[in-house]
């Protein structure tokens, strides 16, 4: 090889975007390149006294000693020269690899070369889309449930209500057959919940005002506060808060950030509300911040509020985020968690205003 070609290897080498490891024929780590040290955290410096079983236990830690063929054969056994292992970081984590061995030529004398690809990003992705496969199958089988058994409360009220009234003398009576209609009511707005999240959104948009339904879906809130409710607290504006939008899914959206809120902030905290101009995909757009006191959220569950079933609450699916950012998003929208330096949570509801037009 001229001294041209080898130059060129070498600029080839440093340069490449996957790792890559030179080994010779006893195993031994001869060199890294620049992308193999990032990959694994470790200097150029530091890289020169790291052995290849440190580096990927799985399988250089499990060679047999003393085996016989080259060392691509020891190497990689009955899988072949590519396959997957497990490479171990500086910190200590491990990562799932895709590894490449062929031979090759260093420094004159014979050794093979390692392609080392990292599988991380990879193994999330297979990872989520077994996640949401599982999900839509969850989804559909809870919609049927939900409905057959939404069908089966009505008719067990329908029952409690004629026993109600055959007993309406009778207080202890009555008592117990209050208890059982709460708790149906509860088993009503899960089931309702799981039907809202999987059924198809199909959108019915009329012009409606923005702070006309967030009141609404407020004022629905408060009948259902047996505890008492925080204050509300709205900042007045000249703004046009007219939108086009589906009504009940709008309300449906607000009731279950607000109901966030509340339960967050408690019966002497407070919940405000705040309207902006904004901007969403190149059109006008509304953006509601809704902000509390409550004690907030903490940093490890930020990136998983609107994850379908993900709750830190003893009641409830976990589903109210995930519809209102459906619904947010079937508008058009968005819904943003911003964190806060002070206590309290905040939600930024973005709408465009003419997203039917």
């Amino acid at each position: 090889m001229s001294a041209t070609d080898a130059r060129l290897l070498q600029i080839d080498f440093e340069s490449a975007t996957e790792g890559i490891l030179i080994v010779d024929e006893l195993g031994t780590l001869q060199t890294g390149n620049p992308a193999v040290e990032k990959l694994f955290g470790y200097s150029a410096a530091e890289f020169q006294d790291v052995r290849l079983a440190g580096l990927i236990p799985c399988p250089f830690a499990e060679m047999p000693a003393g085996a016989t063929g080259s060392f691509a054969e020891r190497a990689s056994g009955a899988e072949g020269p590519n396959h997957e292992a497990q490479g171990r970081h500086k910190s200590g984590r491990t990562i799932p690899l895709w590894l490449s061995i062929q031979p090759a030529g260093f420094n004159g004398e014979a050794c093979h070369s390692i392609i080392v690809r990292d599988l991380t990003l990879q193994k999330a992705y297979d990872a989520r889309n077994i996640q949401d496969q599982r999900l839509a199958a969850i989804c559909e089988l809870s919609s049927g449930l939900a409905h057959e058994s939404r069908n089966a409360l009505q008719r067990s009220q329908s029952c409690l209500e004629l026993l109600a009234f055959e007993t309406h003398d009778r207080p202890k009576a009555l008592e117990l057959i209050e208890r059982i209609q709460r708790a149906q009511d509860h088993l009503l707005e899960l089931y309702e919940e799981i039907r809202g999240y999987s059924a198809p959104m199909k959108l019915k948009p009329t012009n409606v005002a923005l702070d006309e339904v967030m009141q609404a879906s407020w004022n629905e809130l408060q009948t259902l506060q047996v505890d008492g409710a925080p204050r509300l607290k709205t900042r007045p504006t000249s703004m046009d808060l007219h939108c086009d939008a589906d009504r009940d899914r709008i309300v449906h959206m607000f009731k279950g950030l607000l109901k966030n809120s509340i339960e967050s902030a408690g019966a002497q905290g407070w919940v405000e509300v705040q309207w902006t101009e904004a901007e969403i995909d190149g059109q006008r757009a509304v953006t509601a911040t809704i902000r509390d006191d409550g004690p907030g959220v903490a940093p490890e569950f930020v990136s998983k509020l609107f994850r379908p079933f993900f709750t830190t609450k003893t009641r409830g699916m976990g589903l109210s985020l995930a519809i209102s950012q459906r619904i947010a998003e079937a508008h058009g929208g968005r819904i943003v968690f911003v964190p806060e330096s002070s206590r309290g949570a905040r939600m930024d509801i973005t709408l465009p205003r003419k997203q039917f037009a």
